[in-house]
């Protein structure tokens, strides 16, 4: 009786082992490995070179210019374009 209780214990203690390791295979695969491939795209992107644009340069050389003209309200009104 002994070596069948024995044994049920060893065939248990497995498929609890089996659950376990097929437990962390299901994490590492659908949650740890795509957050690490993910992570290595974003790396990339950020190694890309970087475009330096500035949208505000055009309507601030044109509000200088407009006061400069002494227009000052269209200077101003160019100004809070830029706001």
């Amino acid at each position: 009786m002994k070596v069948y209780l024995r044994l049920l214990f060893a065939f248990v203690s497995l498929g609890i082992l089996a659950f376990c390791v097929i437990a962390v295979h299901f994490i590492w695969s659908n949650q740890i490995e795509p957050e690490r491939e993910l992570q290595s795209q974003v790396n990339e992107l950020k190694k890309l070179p970087k475009i330096k644009v500035d949208h505000g340069s055009h309507l601030y050389e044109q509000a200088l210019s407009l006061i400069r003209a002494e227009e000052l309200l269209g200077g101003i009104e160019k100004l809070h374009e830029l706001i």
